[in-house]
């Protein structure tokens, strides 16, 4: 490669990796500073639900941790708009819990009776439990604190229907080879 065309090359590199980083600088952060046993000390605090769990639950900090949340997004957004996307998001935290908290129960039951056995991921309902509340329960939660209505719906909410059908009728097949009735 001749040398004109790898300065070239090494200038515009250096100048998109600047130009990143001049960028990312801009956006709102999203931790906090919390004083800390009498002295400041940066502490990071999780600031959503911990959405990646199958069932997401609220921890002792998490109305403080939604109020920090909330101000980063009102550096962009309204906060009539915040609020609604926060209620909203509740909700749906709220229903896809109740979708996976049933699949759950499923897969325990089958657990429990001796019907599923073996390792995980070593049968196929395994994996549709899995994609139901790893995959379409993330995001729809995740979905919905970013106010994406599409993945909340159409990504997360519509299949996780599908899934649970998926799962019942795996579920009594199970139970029909290992004559435990439905």
């Amino acid at each position: 490669m001749p040398f004109r065309s790898l300065f070239v090359a090494i200038v515009l590199g250096f100048g998109i990796v600047v130009s990143a980083f001049l960028i990312n600088r801009q956006r709102p952060k999203v931790e906090t500073e919390q004083p800390s046993a009498g002295h400041r000390k940066v502490r990071r605090v999780p600031l959503q639900p911990d959405l990646a769990s199958a069932v997401t639950d609220k921890w002792p900090d998490y109305a403080r941790a939604q109020v920090a949340m909330k101000q980063v997004c009102t550096q962009c957004h309204t906060t009539p708009l915040v609020n609604e996307v926060y209620a909203r998001a509740e909700k749906v935290v709220e229903d896809t819990n109740a979708k996976v908290k049933e699949a759950q129960a499923i897969m325990d039951g089958l657990r429990k009776d001796g019907v599923l056995t073996g390792p995980p991921f070593s049968h196929p309902i395994d994996f549709v439990y899995f994609d139901l509340w790893r995959y379409d329960g993330r995001t729809a939660k995740h979905g919905a604190f970013m106010g994406d209505a599409d993945f909340v719906q159409w990504h997360g909410n519509y299949p996780m229907p599908s899934k649970l059908v998926e799962l019942r009728a795996a579920g009594d097949e199970l139970r029909g080879q290992h004559g435990r009735g439905n």
